[in-house]
């Protein structure tokens, strides 16, 4: 009688396999349209009309988009399968960036920004 090893497994395609590279083209295409208007921190650039009653607005609405930045670029890292397998401590450094460096600030300012949002969306409402 022979014995045989198993069958191996099919590498069958995952979601997040297929997933993380149409993310991360998206990521950095939408950044490279958004991010040149507010680099220059000129606020006659900005693609949302700044109110003239709140001068510390501009800065928070940059703000926003910085930590948002970050944390569009991290959860790409976030969802690369590869990634996470073969470094999981730049896995984890990422998902704490996306935590502590993105969301939760870029969140807490958007809560100042949007009441004086006068158009009533994002940036990506303006695309």
């Amino acid at each position: 009688m022979a014995v045989t090893a198993p069958p191996r497994p099919s590498r069958r395609s995952h979601p997040a396999r297929t997933a993380a590279l149409p993310l991360g083209l998206l990521t950095v295409a939408f950044l490279a349209y958004v991010l040149p208007a507010y680099i220059g921190l000129d606020p006659g650039q900005s693609r949302l009309p700044i109110p003239s009653d709140a001068p510390w607005y501009y800065p928070a609405l940059v703000a926003h988009i910085g930590f948002g930045s970050v944390a569009l670029l991290a959860a790409v890292l976030q969802v690369w399968p590869w990634l996470r397998r073969a470094h999981p401590e730049v896995h984890r450094w990422s998902g704490r960036a996306y935590v502590f460096l993105g969301v939760l600030p870029g969140g807490l300012v958007v809560l100042a920004v949007t009441p004086f949002t006068v158009s009533g969306g994002g940036t990506v409402a303006h695309v």
